[in-house]
């Protein structure tokens, strides 16, 4: 299992792509603008 960081400005989108990746036991982190993303990262 890995930790995924997942940046998409648009909500639907993100949330389709995160929901994929949880399905298949992932932990998704979700950010809508990159620069919250890089300071988690």
């Amino acid at each position: 299992m890995a930790t995924l960081l997942v940046v998409n400005d648009d909500p639907v989108q993100l949330h389709l792509l995160a929901s994929l990746l949880e399905q298949d036991h992932e932990t998704v982190i979700r950010f809508t603008s990159v620069a919250p993303g890089w300071t988690c990262a």
